[in-house]
């Protein structure tokens, strides 16, 4: 199975996205192209290792990092969650939350103050569970 991917424009245009849709101030910082070309980076193999080998090992980096990154001057649990969300959609997978289960989720990720391996286990387990159980592929 090939997976689809997200460039930069695409993260871009979520942000511009979330921002009209729900509020906020539209607007980046100095080193936000490194960051988010860093974090999408991740979704490729090197050296030939992959580190995140899932779509949903995947998924949770991306909503992992887009929201501790803190990428944007606003919106950045709105971006994670909608990156996750666009990420899958764009490989045939519905992630399916409540509006309680998105705003625990983020706001769960954003407060966390897990470091180095602790991050790794929960991308690998705890948040790739959560997305799993409530996704299902489209028909």
């Amino acid at each position: 199975m090939i997976i689809e991917t997200l460039d930069k424009e695409d993260i871009f245009l979520i942000h511009q996205q979330t921002i009209e849709e729900f509020g906020g101030e539209l607007g980046h910082f100095d080193n936000t192209d490194g960051k988010v070309q860093s974090i999408l980076s991740q979704q490729y193999p090197s050296f030939g290792y992959e580190k995140y080998p899932t779509i949903f090992n995947k998924a949770s980096m991306l909503m992992y990092f887009f929201i501790k990154g803190h990428c944007f001057r606003d919106g950045n649990k709105r971006v994670g969650l909608t990156v996750a969300k666009v990420f899958l959609g764009i490989n045939g997978i519905e992630l399916d939350l409540t509006n309680e289960q998105a705003i625990q989720l983020t706001l769960g990720i954003a407060s966390c103050t897990l470091r180095n391996i602790q991050i790794d286990k929960f991308i690998f387990e705890d948040l790739t569970s959560i997305l799993e159980d409530n996704s299902y592929y489209e028909e």
